[in-house]
C-alpha cells in the first residue's frame, strides 16, 4: 500500500456478507487517508471484494494481502499498475 500513497488513490471495499452499508471507501490524498461510507466523486482505481472477516485477517497481519487473492477470499480489480503484485 505504501507504493499507492504517491499519488492520489481511492480504495473500494465490499463486503460481500454484509447485508447493510456492505461498502467502504478509503481515499488517499495529499498524504493523508479517509474511511467514507460513500465516494466522494473521485473514480475508484481499484475495487476489493471479500467477507469482513477475510480483510480483517489481512488487516491484523493473519494472513497477506498476496495469500488472500490465490486463494479468492479477497479480489482486486482495477489497472495492472495498481494489482499486478497481488497475485501471480
Amino acid at each position: 500500500m505504501e507504493r499507492l500513497l504517491d499519488c492520489d488513490t481511492m480504495l473500494q471495499f465490499t463486503f460481500t456478507n454484509l447485508n447493510e452499508d456492505p461498502k467502504r471507501i478509503i481515499t488517499f490524498k495529499n498524504g493523508s487517508r479517509e474511511v467514507c461510507d460513500k465516494n466522494s466523486g473521485y473514480e475508484v482505481d481499484v475495487y476489493f471484494r471479500s467477507t469482513l472477516r477475510a480483510l480483517s485477517e489481512v488487516w491484523w497481519g493473519e494472513n497477506s494481502i498476496l495469500a488472500a487473492c490465490e486463494s479468492e477470499k479477497l479480489k482486486a480489480t482495477g489497472p495492472p499498475a495498481y494489482t499486478r503484485n497481488l497475485s501471480h
